[in-house]
């Protein structure tokens, strides 16, 4: 029955992202488009704070690190860490949507390894990784047993004292969504301790990067309330 709930669950969030997440790639209005000020803003924000945590809070050195990204999209966030300094051969992705994982095999390093697959059952040794990552993966997920085995199968793959990096909603006004709370963040990962737990992105923050990137950068800056997303770091025990 738990095979059956999470293939079907599985199916419900390829239909989503076929079709609401399925922009024209040419399609700058689209609000996840690289070039739409909203998505900027997010990804400047994500990005300055993610220097910090690879910089001050991780203690291995990045040129041994090996890193699986779960949910990687079109790669993004992996081309990120080869300019942090992690070599393209250690990286790993892995994403439910071909076309995704095509478009990242297409834009990345040839070293890099992608592959279509899903985080119920991922295709890697036990204790492989330095770091397993997820970007407003889980906040997709609605049926709370699939979350149980993603986070399992994450952490099952990471080695003793590696790190999971966390980055979701906390709170969504989107049926297709579901935000997570820290109880529920520590509860999947109970087997993790908290490194680091920061709030981040205010509220009409992306109405403001609209009119102004400038505005909503320092409205994220001075804003200390009712931030909607977490970027978290735990550490496997």
């Amino acid at each position: 029955m738990a095979a059956s709930k999470n293939s079907s669950e599985v199916r419900r969030i390829i239909e989503v992202y076929s079709t609401i997440y399925s922009p024209k790639p040419r399609d700058k209005s689209y609000i996840w488009h690289p070039c739409n000020p909203v998505s900027v803003y997010y990804r400047q924000v994500r990005e300055r704070m993610l220097v910090n945590i690879f910089c001050e809070h991780i203690h291995f050195p990045l040129s041994n690190m090996q890193v699986l990204d779960i949910g990687c999209g079109t790669g993004g966030f992996l081309r990120f860490l080869i300019n942090m300094g992690i070599p393209p051969n250690h990286l790993y992705g892995l994403d439910l949507m071909f076309n995704r994982i095509k478009i990242a095999t297409q834009r990345s390093s040839k070293h890099s390894s992608f592959c279509v697959g899903n985080g119920n059952a991922l295709p890697y040794p036990t204790s492989k990784f330095d770091l397993v990552s997820q970007f407003t993966v889980f906040s997709s997920i609605l049926d709370c047993r699939m979350r149980r085995h993603v986070a399992g199968e994450m952490v099952r793959v990471l080695k003793v004292g590696g790190y999971v990096l966390w980055y979701d909603m906390r709170r969504t006004r989107s049926a297709h969504t579901k935000g997570i709370e820290i109880e529920e963040i520590e509860s999947l990962f109970h087997n993790c301790a908290l490194v680091l737990l920061r709030k981040i992105h205010p509220p009409r923050a992306s109405s403001i990067a609209r009119r102004s990137l400038f505005l909503a950068d320092t409205y994220d800056r001075i804003m200390p309330f009712g931030k909607t997303h977490y970027l978290a770091l735990l550490r496997k025990r």
